[in-house]
């Protein structure tokens, strides 16, 4: 949580993903971090390591390092939600094996987000 607001780390090398996840959360109480490449999400996960509630995971950025080594990195530490949500079935079974709780398409990562979050329509949040 950071700001009052929980906090949603993004890793996926294509930029329109991270578009995409904007534009589906853009109306809840929700603050979002975006990598686009294991390098910079493991930089993330440094700099923000006890502020992150929920990561969502790409399969293959392409870079040096891979996502599975970055989910086991991960997992020692965070507590958290990890979705796999690689759009390759067998990457998602990889990162379920590396650590990832969760198993989604990415179509469907907002919504359980905000299910599993319990995130909030800004609106309704600032009625209170």
């Amino acid at each position: 949580m950071i700001n009052g607001k929980k906090l949603v780390l993004f890793v996926d090398d294509a930029r329109c993903e991270h578009d995409d996840w904007r534009e589906a959360l853009k109306g809840y109480d929700v603050a979002t971090l975006h990598a686009h490449s294991c390098a910079q999400a493991r930089s993330m996960l440094t700099l923000h390591r006890d502020s992150i509630d929920a990561i969502i995971w790409d399969g293959d950025c392409g870079d040096e390092y891979s996502y599975n080594g970055a989910i086991q990195e991960a997992k020692r530490w965070f507590t958290g939600l990890m979705f796999a949500s690689s759009g390759s079935s067998y990457f998602q079974q990889e990162q379920m094996k590396a650590g990832c709780t969760h198993r989604v398409n990415k179509e469907e990562a907002s919504e359980k987000l905000v299910e599993l979050l319990d995130l909030q329509p800004i609106a309704a949040h600032a009625a209170c």
